[in-house]
């Protein structure tokens, strides 16, 4: 079992045309489990990332940001 002060991350990637359904979907089901659970979209970098219906996402943390915190 985790601890409940130990914090879990959930890492969703974002990626040039990413369905953003893909990304949402999942999101919004794994944001509501609550701690120790967190949830992150990353990203290569942090620069805004084009989708398969032209809507730029930006990334909250890199694979570097994420793995340093877990």
């Amino acid at each position: 079992m985790v601890s409940e002060n130990t914090t879990r991350w959930i890492a969703l990637l974002a990626y040039p045309e990413l369905t953003l359904l893909d990304l949402v979907g999942p999101l919004q089901i794994l944001r509501g489990l609550g701690a120790p659970f967190r949830t992150a979209v990353v990203g290569e970098n942090l620069k805004p990332i084009l989708t398969d219906t032209s809507v730029c996402i930006t990334p909250q943390m890199t694979f570097a940001d994420i793995q340093d915190r877990t």
